[in-house]
């Protein structure tokens, strides 16, 4: 029997600047924001957008709809707490790793990003790869909706030059993380962040969240779905670079022996510990 993904549901609009904050902001003292036309009065922003922003708040895990009200996780009140208005990248790393390791709410997002094959490309390419994969598991799909969320993915993390609509010209944050380049018109590369921009503590809860024991080997990191390798575009030597600097904090033990790297995870911090050791400056760098 085939099933069916659910593609487009933010609309034809990628995150816009300043729309994640106000939604942030707004769903503190309002459970209602996203009801009726609750979200064109405190938002400002017209009745489509108010829907696709709802789709990527709940994409990346910041919003959740229970007994008809709609509300912040831990993670959006995290955000409240430490960078409302989300001044920081590393929120946004964050907000992008929400969103590209949750298949269910963005499967295009997820499969691009896990897919290593898919480093250099065009809309093409990648629209021939998710359209066999999907094929192939039997499920069923709109060439159209899947069109449209390529799209959305290349204009959220490039400022594009091929875009001519110009309703589709306002800049998504996610393309300030340097995660996507358009090498040329219409041809593009996943690129890597410096490690001055890219924190190890977002390495190292992308890690806690796909490791269920208490130790791994490094080898077998390296093609997992949702690792910080497929996650933040990483090499082999990134990934040890950043082990390391867990290493440093007393986060992870790393032993060489017999010829395996073995990772031992020495502490889980929670993502409200991550949050507070980040913003309050209080790990080694």
């Amino acid at each position: 029997m085939s099933s069916k993904v659910k593609l487009k549901r933010h609309g034809t609009f990628s995150l816009r600047e300043g729309w994640y904050s106000k939604g942030i902001n707004a769903l503190i003292d309002n459970s209602d924001l996203f009801t009726k036309n609750r979200g064109i009065e405190l938002l400002g922003i017209g009745s489509n957008m108010v829907t696709s922003l709802k789709y990527w708040m709940t994409a990346s895990d910041a919003v959740y709809y229970k007994n008809k009200k709609y509300g912040l996780t831990e993670f959006g009140k995290l955000i409240f707490d430490y960078d409302n208005y989300l001044e920081s990248d590393f929120t946004w790393y964050l907000i992008h790793l929400k969103i590209v390791s949750n298949y269910s709410e963005s499967p295009v997002f997820n499969i691009i990003q896990n897919n290593s094959g898919l480093n250099t490309f065009d809309s093409k390419d990648i629209q021939a790869v998710i359209s066999n994969k999907f094929s192939k598991e039997g499920i069923e799909f709109s060439i159209d909706s899947l069109k449209s969320d390529i799209s959305i993915y290349l204009r959220s993390y490039t400022e594009l030059k091929t875009i001519d609509n110009p309703e589709n010209n306002n800049s998504c944050p996610l393309s300030n993380l340097n995660l996507l380049k358009e090498v040329d018109r219409g041809y593009f590369i996943k690129t890597m962040p410096s490690t001055n921009d890219l924190n190890f503590l977002l390495v190292y809860y992308s890690l806690i969240e796909i490791i269920n024991k208490d130790r791994f080997v490094i080898d077998d990191v390296m093609t997992m779905n949702n690792s910080p390798i497929q996650i933040f575009n990483l090499t082999l030597d990134n990934f040890l670079y950043y082990l390391n600097q867990m290493k440093n904090n007393d986060l992870i033990v790393i032993n060489k022996t017999a010829g395996l790297n073995t990772v031992y995870i020495k502490q889980r911090l929670t993502i409200n510990e991550i949050f507070e050791k980040y913003f309050g400056g209080d790990f080694n760098v």
